[in-house]
């Protein structure tokens, strides 16, 4: 079995895969979590999937968006996904001129 913060540790890369970048962004940086749960025990070699769903995108100033995305792994052939989270993420933009 795969304790919880291994299982956490794939969320980057599945946001990787999947979250899309907004126009003109140059870097995002991990800004925490609200809320975190592992609600279910992820047996070795099952197959996992991250599910994003953005929540908010507030403006911080000209340069920053704080992005917030609730995040769901599943766990193939289970109704309890292994862990939910809402994630934040700041949004890095050139300075204006």
């Amino acid at each position: 079995m795969a304790h919880g913060f291994l299982t956490l540790s794939l969320a980057s890369r599945f946001a990787y895969d999947c979250v899309p970048q907004f126009d003109g962004q140059i870097m995002s940086i991990n800004y925490g979590f609200n809320r975190l749960r592992f609600l279910s025990p992820v047996r070795a070699g099952s197959r996992l999937r991250g599910r994003f769903t953005l929540k908010s995108a507030k403006k911080r100033s000209d340069s920053e968006v704080l992005r917030e995305n609730a995040l769901s792994v599943e766990i193939e052939g289970q109704d309890t996904p292994a862990l939910v989270a809402d994630w934040l993420g700041m949004v890095v933009f050139p300075p204006s001129s």
